[in-house]
């Protein structure tokens, strides 16, 4: 059985497709879910494997995919929180051996378009700056605002 919303009688389907509490544009930040304010988004994880030979690529790549996101104009930069998994192991059907694969999940509101320049932008940054990676691909996700929560401290 659904869990009721906090503050709604109603339980929330995550199933469906939320509105978003308001239209963004190039140029404003993340929209706020009713009875979530605080929250803030977006959440930029690059998986990875044989890509970064140090620590200080690592963090250069961190920094790149803050500064794309950033210079986005569709979020907030203190917004933005960028994190790094690093998988074990890999094995790719057609030989290749490192890959960077980018998930941007963002609360919905945003335009087909602005999705695609984002997801363009950080696949060409990190192309441009990592050209021995083998495979680099970018996912844009939209998450309901009307369902996802958060606790800070």
């Amino acid at each position: 059985m659904r869990q009721p919303v906090p503050g709604s009688s109603q339980p929330c389907d995550c199933s469906r497709r939320a509105q978003p509490t308001a239209r963004l544009d190039a140029g404003t930040t993340e929209g706020r879910a009713a009875g979530n304010s605080g929250v803030h988004m977006p959440h930029c994880v690059i998986e990875h494997h044989g890509a970064f030979a140090s620590a200080a690529r690592l963090d250069d790549a961190m920094q790149l995919a803050l500064s794309v996101c950033s210079a986005s104009s569709i979020m907030a930069p203190d917004d933005i929180k960028v994190r790094c998994i690093e998988a074990d192991a890999i094995l790719f059907g057609d030989g290749r051996r490192s890959f960077v694969h980018i998930t941007l999940s963002m609360l919905a509101g945003r335009t087909e378009a602005q999705k695609i320049a984002i997801a363009e932008m950080l696949r060409d940054a990190f192309r441009n700056d990592y050209p021995e990676i083998a495979s680099i691909s970018i996912d844009i996700r939209d998450m309901d605002p009307a369902c996802y929560r958060k606790s800070l401290v």
